[in-house]
């Protein structure tokens, strides 16, 4: 059970990274509309290749596995206390 809430908690922090397929970039483009959202829908052309190169780069692959290593420990303390 807990494989499963870790990889759920993994697919939601790299939905909400800020690259432009993903849904974190347009939550980003609506918050600093103008200039950076004309931007960031410009660049949904070139995003997929982007994307995946950066999860071939170890190094952004590691960040991403701490931030969801302490998410998922941070949302199973929180049920801990409140249940």
């Amino acid at each position: 059970m807990k494989i499963l809430f870790f990889i759920n908690t993994g697919l939601a922090v790299f939905n909400i990274l800020p690259f432009p397929p993903l849904d974190g970039s347009k939550i980003f483009a609506e918050l600093f509309k103008g200039k950076v959202s004309y931007y960031i829908y410009s660049m949904e052309r070139y995003s997929t290749i982007l994307l995946f190169m950066l999860l071939w780069f170890a190094p952004f692959r590691n960040i991403l596995i701490f931030l969801n290593q302490r998410l998922g420990i941070l949302i199973i303390k929180l049920v801990e206390i409140f249940v």
